[in-house]
């Protein structure tokens, strides 16, 4: 009846062919009243939802959620006398809560699994060559990683990986989904002047979604007021040279050995 109701454009054909196709279900032993309920719903006019005007307020539902609305709903008049043109400070925002934090989700006693995982949060996480070991490509050392490391890991070492096999082994402070998001950058805008872009141009790689990275080492900070940083470029130069990824076995130019003096 719906099929009669959608492509049926005339008023008064559209009236005899659900007629038509309601003697049918009839006739083929359907109930006479279901019949005639579906018929009414099919003809009954469909009222759309009207559509809040409210702003949508989401938070974290807490202890101070209930003042905090409060508060917002007793100045909220401020925003309306100060912009009496924008609709939407024209009613109070529509507050939604989404569930905090539980005791449960805050600690974890069990031991996390060592090994390299996605964040399961970022657009990097496609580009993670996951495992609790890192095999270096076109060779048999393997590597059986020392910690639990995913794409928001900081002070870390962390292997690039090409498709044609070759590695790039390079350090960030940074959170290292932030990193990758630059290095594929780099590579769709074809940047000759960075390793990992200029290699995939000349391989004639077809698409920064091959790489693939790795982390291999996270630097906590360091105890008595140590240098973080000077630790991290230093292992950094150790796993360039554990690796033997400099060129031309893999993509890394040179390293500093005056950071050991």
């Amino acid at each position: 009846m719906s099929r009669v109701q959608r492509l049926v454009s005339d008023t008064q054909e559209r009236g005899v062919q659900s007629q038509k196709m309601c003697q049918k279900f009839i006739d083929r032993g359907y109930p006479k009243n279901i019949v005639q309920e579906a018929q009414l719903w099919v003809n009954y006019p469909k009222t759309s939802k009207k559509q809040s005007e409210c702003i949508p307020f989401v938070t974290q539902y807490s202890d101070y959620s209930d003042s905090i609305v409060q508060v917002l709903r007793r100045h909220w008049y401020i925003l309306k006398n100060a912009y009496p043109t924008v609709n939407e400070f024209k009613l109070p925002p529509l507050i939604s809560y989404r569930q905090g934090k539980t005791i449960e989700r805050i600690t974890f006693l069990g031991m996390r699994t060592k090994g390299m995982f996605p964040c399961l949060n970022c657009v990097q996480c496609p580009y993670v060559h996951r495992g609790r070991e890192f095999v270096r490509p076109n060779s048999d050392l393997k590597i059986h990683l020392r910690g639990y490391y995913t794409c928001v890991s900081k002070f870390a070492v962390y292997v690039l990986i090409c498709p044609c096999g070759l590695i790039y082994v390079v350090e960030t402070t940074q959170m290292i989904k932030l990193r990758i998001s630059q290095q594929r950058s780099a590579i769709n805008l074809g940047n000759m002047t960075l390793p990992v872009a200029k290699n995939f141009v000349e391989k004639g790689h077809t698409s920064s979604d091959q790489l693939r990275f790795m982390v291999l080492e996270t630097i906590p900070p360091q105890k008595r007021g140590g240098d973080q940083e000077l630790k991290l470029k230093k292992r950094e130069v150790c796993w360039i040279n554990k690796l033997n990824s400099l060129y031309p076995a893999g993509l890394n130019r040179d390293y500093d050995f005056f950071l050991f003096i």
